[in-house]
């Protein structure tokens, strides 16, 4: 595997077979997950669509569970990419929250069977049959999503925007934050819940309750002081340079958020 100081390692000969050989058994056990089941994923079945033998693809994957697991580690890197991106967006730290809750909205929006993916990472079943290695990788991958929260609240706390109370550091408000991402997303996985408590628009009481939170620790500029709707329609231009998180001007006016902003 030769490394390039441009970007990553370069796959060449055996590396690069074995590596379109993964990609193909991703792919079809990511298709057969999200369409039929975590019951219905299945190395041998999966092994007699593509015209592998068994042995051959029990080398590189012992279990099901390893397969769903690394679509899991797949899809949290891609989404500590797409929050990276939303935090290199220019303005004050708070801004940048709101453009990370920004981002995270529109790529559950994007890709709501990556939810799914990620809700199964927190199986018992899965996490006791995969290997502690994989299982590592797994724990660094979504640890980088909080990486990217801390980096900002240290940032605020450094400015001068953000004082924290006494007993509270940096990580609490970032697990906070955190939790709320993490049922904005689910949201759009699972519509039904909002239904059943009678919420009309969860997503913006969701995005009020951020606020509110991040009011309570005294975050500045309040969000009765600044105009968050001029950063939510900036915010919503700038991720559509992001290619992951691109959407057609029709998709855009049919949801109807940036229209809203």
């Amino acid at each position: 595997m030769q490394i390039t100081p441009e970007g990553p390692p370069v796959l060449r000969g055996k590396q690069l077979e074995l590596h379109h050989r993964d990609e193909r058994v991703l792919s079809l056990a990511r298709q057969i997950f999200i369409e039929e089941g975590y019951q219905a994923v299945s190395i041998d079945a999966i092994a007699k669509q593509l015209g592998f033998s068994r042995g051959t693809l029990y080398q590189r994957f012992s279990c099901k569970e390893e397969l769903i697991l690394e679509l899991a580690i797949r899809c949290h890197r891609q989404l500590t990419e797409v929050m990276e991106y939303a935090a290199s967006i220019p303005g004050r730290p708070r801004e940048r929250i709101v453009a990370i809750g920004e981002a995270i909205d529109r790529y559950a929006f994007l890709y709501a069977d990556n939810l799914r993916t990620l809700a199964a990472i927190n199986s018992e079943i899965i996490r006791e049959k995969v290997l502690p290695e994989q299982l590592l990788r797994a724990q660094e991958a979504e640890s980088g999503m909080f990486r990217v929260l801390m980096g900002i609240v240290r940032e605020a706390v450094e400015v001068g925007d953000l004082v924290l109370p006494p007993k509270f550091t940096a990580g609490s408000l970032c697990l906070a934050l955190a939790a709320l991402i993490s049922g904005w997303a689910q949201l759009h996985r699972r519509p039904d819940r909002a239904l059943e408590l009678k919420v009309e628009n969860p997503i913006e009481d969701i995005l009020r309750s951020a606020h509110l939170l991040m009011d309570g620790y005294g975050w500045q500029p309040f969000y009765r002081e600044w105009d968050y709707d001029r950063v939510y329609e900036r915010v919503g231009q700038a991720l559509l340079a992001f290619p992951a998180l691109s959407l057609p001007v029709e998709e855009r006016m049919a949801r109807g958020k940036e229209g809203a902003a």
